[in-house]
């Protein structure tokens, strides 16, 4: 009897299935895999600053939790019960909701208005668009002032803890020096 027994075969197959690479057995291609692989730090992060205070706002409010007191004992809907028929909870989400319709609406009809006219020729017309532009652009203007007063060499806050705290014997020019 010639030919090959089937646990031969079995082996074979087996050994010939193992050389197979990992990003090949799963269907995707080998840079895919390498995205997603830098993808899990990001993921994890938002998983834990996100999902972690989400579950436990859920927690709590199965439980009638104080501040101070260690233990919260469980109460099952009975905040939601409490949530729903207050009349003052009612009142906020009705001013909450006028509120909201109220601006939207008001800042929709403002915007298009000055960019109907902003379109159109006026006298002034690239200051007048320069100056609308200036809420947008201002936050990052006192952004940056903050940070280079902070960084100051003269009266900046970090020159001024750290001398406080004698980790440095002179104020350091922190943003005038290349190391």
């Amino acid at each position: 009897m010639s030919g090959t027994f089937p646990t031969q075969l079995s082996r074979q197959t087996t050994r010939e299935s193992a050389h197979i690479p990992w990003d090949r057995r799963l269907g995707l291609p080998r840079d895919a895999l390498f995205g997603y692989a830098l993808l899990l730090p990001g993921l994890a992060l938002i998983v834990i600053l996100v999902g972690y205070p989400f579950g436990n706002s859920i927690w709590m409010s199965f439980h009638r939790k104080l501040i101070g007191v260690p233990d919260a004992p469980f109460v099952g809907l009975q905040n939601y019960v409490d949530l729903f028929t207050d009349v003052d909870y009612w009142i906020a989400v009705r001013n909450v909701m006028t509120y909201t319709v109220v601006s939207v609406a008001f800042k929709l009809v403002l915007g298009l208005s000055v960019a109907v006219i902003l379109n159109e020729y006026v006298p002034f017309r690239g200051f007048v668009r320069s100056f609308v532009l200036l809420p947008w652009a201002m936050p990052t203007l006192v952004t940056v002032l903050t940070w280079r007063w902070m960084y100051n060499d003269l009266f900046g806050v970090f020159n001024y803890v750290l001398l406080q705290l004698d980790l440095i014997n002179a104020p350091k020019a922190w943003l005038g020096t290349r190391a």
